[in-house]
């Protein structure tokens, strides 16, 4: 049971990470657009 609870904090902490770079990229996006439409 402490190896499966291990196992899944791992894999909680690698999904968090991933969704924080996701909205990192899109601001990156959006801030991109955001340049290109006022020039």
């Amino acid at each position: 049971m402490a190896v499966w609870s291990e196992k899944r904090r791992k894999q909680t902490r690698a999904l968090i990470k991933n969704a924080i770079a996701f909205c990192n990229l899109i601001k990156g996006f959006s801030r991109i657009n955001k340049g290109h439409s006022h020039n």
